[in-house]
């Protein structure tokens, strides 16, 4: 077996957490994540955003659809995206997710 498909099937990054803040600077992870989840055909990307308590509507739905597109994006090159969000203060919302998502 070629070292590169040994590597695929064991890799260690299964759960991968991609805090976003709705920022472009902030998206700039999703491609180092994809290329971990493209390790593993067991990956996924779970793409968090943490809602500050007192965030409009407006921003609500906007950041949203901006996630879904970007799981989207993920998806059409096989691979697995979920979206994630949480609610309050970032650190303990991240903190969190990592915890009941079983983050790697």
């Amino acid at each position: 077996m070629p070292p590169l498909v040994a590597r695929r099937r064991h890799s260690m990054f299964r759960r991968i957490l991609v805090p976003l803040d709705g920022t472009r600077r902030a998206e700039e992870a999703i491609p180092f994540a994809r290329e971990l989840a493209a390790s593993s055909s067991e990956a996924r990307i779970f793409l968090l955003h943490v809602e500050p308590p007192m965030a409009s509507v407006m921003d609500e739905i906007a950041i949203d659809n901006r996630l879904e597109a970007l799981a989207d994006e993920l998806r059409a090159a096989g691979v697995r995206a979920h979206i994630v969000t949480e609610f309050g203060k970032a650190a303990p919302a991240i903190a969190t997710a990592a915890d009941l998502d079983k983050i790697d």
